[in-house]
């Protein structure tokens, strides 16, 4: 399986520039979920299928549109991550992404390389392993958190989107200044704005009494 620190720094990396780094650590904490199949003992069960986490998903949607409206695009987010789980796992070994639709785990083997001789030869294969699903207890398990290459790759997905958010700590960040023309179109349809809704009624003089009802106004023409 894909270790787990690639689980963690791959949808924090992807959603840091979106949400923000707070709200980025809430996502890439939910996407490790599916790994707590190993506090009973069995891993890659059905907390990596895609069918039933996408139920899990459309049930947190669900509530958070009944309850909370504002909070669904953080949640459709963290759902997203959530699935991307299984979907990374497949890539790697057997994983049961449609169970109990389909009782088969799949595996998709893609590998690409170039050889190297007097002429580039690109070399591109793709394998789809099938095994049936069966969940097994453990006795112990050896589940890497990291590797050599995993954690150089990790420790930079998320060292850049926190690295990006230094200087707005560190200086306040800058403020976005308008170009003059924006200023004067702002500036003009604010006075456009209020001519508009300081006009008195038609036939009223500017600052005169409104006549009382039944009495006819008397148009007054101006000239320009």
């Amino acid at each position: 399986m894909p270790e787990l620190l690639l689980h963690f720094a791959v949808p924090f990396a992807l959603s840091a520039p979106l949400l923000g780094v707070r709200r980025a650590l809430l996502v890439a904490s939910v996407a490790l979920i599916p790994d707590f199949d190993v506090l009973v003992r069995v891993h890659r069960s059905v907390s990596h299928s895609v069918l039933v986490l996408g139920l899990g998903v459309a049930v947190a949607l669900a509530l958070a549109f009944r309850l909370r409206r504002g909070l669904m695009a953080l949640v459709g987010v963290c759902g997203l991550a959530l699935l991307g789980h299984p979907v990374m796992d497949m890539f790697q070994t057997l994983t049961p992404v449609l169970y109990p639709v389909v009782n088969w785990s799949v595996w998709l083997d893609v590998r690409g390389r170039v050889l190297i001789g007097e002429v580039l030869k690109p070399v591109v294969s793709a394998e789809t392993k099938l095994g049936p699903t069966v969940f097994r207890a453990f006795q112990s398990l050896d589940a890497p958190i990291f590797t050599s290459e995993g954690f150089i790759i990790s420790a930079m997905l998320v060292a850049v989107p926190i690295l990006m958010t230094l200087p707005c700590k560190i200086f306040g960040g800058a403020v976005p200044q308008r170009s003059p023309e924006m200023r004067a179109r702002g500036s003009n349809e604010s006075s456009a704005s209020t001519v508009s809704n300081n006009d008195p009624p038609l036939g009223v003089s500017r600052g005169g009494p409104t006549p009382p009802r039944g009495v006819p106004c008397r148009r007054v023409m101006l000239r320009l």
